[in-house]
């Protein structure tokens, strides 16, 4: 899926994996997501990658992917772009990169028995998929 947050933005291809009844899984697939100069990592993404788009339990399995996950991904490469200009995160939230018990708290949300695991590369094709 490609996502253009503003007319003056570049256009991201992200990948979005749903498996219900597990949380919408996001990455960015092209372009490479660069670091703001002086950065060590990613601000609000998962150690495997995986965007950081809302707290563990604000997304429920009622909730359309098309008209959250979507433009929660929107919004997150909104802030992207802004980050890697000034070096400074707009988007509030946790950062998970840095709060590992919220990324503990996400894994454990979708399988109690991952929470100690990190997470395996996604190989088969989701079972749905809305947009």
């Amino acid at each position: 899926m490609d996502l253009q947050p503003t007319p003056v933005s570049r256009r991201y291809t992200v990948r979005i994996t749903h498996r219900p009844p597990l949380d919408p899984v996001v990455e960015g697939i092209a372009p490479v997501l660069r670091l703001h100069a002086g950065a060590q990592g990613l601000p609000h993404v998962y150690a495997d990658g995986r965007l950081c788009l809302y707290e563990p339990g604000e997304w429920k399995t009622d909730m359309p992917v098309a008209s959250s996950i979507l433009p929660w991904a929107s919004e997150w490469l909104f802030h992207y772009e802004i980050w890697l200009v000034t070096g400074a995160w707009t988007g509030g939230g946790d950062w998970p990169s840095v709060d590992q018990e919220h990324l503990g708290a996400a894994i454990a949300d979708n399988d109690p028995g991952r929470a100690s695991q990190p997470a395996a590369p996604v190989t088969d094709p989701p079972t749905s998929v809305a947009y």
